[in-house]
């Protein structure tokens, strides 16, 4: 039997600043501390900019390089990287949603999956136009375990981070 959860998706500040994401923000401080000494290089968690830090994890994923085997990263082309952090009673997920608006994304929670599909439609007007566009995103992602849907925050940051977590439900 498939019980379907949708968490409401709250929107909020941005990532770097909203209070809310402190804990988010620490686990990639900590993921940066980690590559740093990993790599003996003297990387810098660049606080104001998230492009850098997610750009960093993409290159250490290509690298074939293992973080903690708690910690992994993900680069699904070049929309929706994904930075998870599994501990034992919780898991957190980050998600790059940039262009898109908490109104174009469905999460759906499937047992040990979590569904996520972005959907933009966009549509030219104009004396000499018209036109219609459409960009369609779907990603399953498997967590080992499954998730105890009563405790689920989706939240998303003004500047396009999804930020998900739950507790485990066993």
């Amino acid at each position: 039997m498939t019980n379907c959860f949708q968490p409401l998706i709250v929107q909020r500040g941005n990532f770097l600043s909203d209070p809310y994401f402190v804990s988010a923000r620490t686990t990639l401080e900590h993921l940066s501390k980690e590559m740093q000494q990993a790599k003996k290089c003297n990387m810098q968690w660049q606080s104001n900019s998230t492009e850098f830090l997610l750009s960093q994890l993409s290159a250490w994923q290509h690298s074939s390089q293992k973080l903690d085997s708690t910690i992994s990263t993900i680069r699904l082309s070049d929309i929706m990287n994904t930075v998870f952090k599994f501990e034992p009673d919780h898991f957190k997920m980050l998600i790059d949603v940039r262009g898109f608006q908490p109104t174009e994304l469905k999460i759906s929670v499937n047992q040990n999956a979590i569904d996520i599909k972005a959907c933009k439609e966009e549509r030219a007007f104009g004396e000499c136009s018209s036109g219609y566009a459409s960009r369609v995103i779907e990603r399953t992602y498997q967590l080992p375990q499954p998730p105890k849907v009563e405790t689920m925050q989706c939240s998303m940051s003004g500047d396009g981070i999804l930020f998900v977590c739950a507790s485990w439900s066993i």
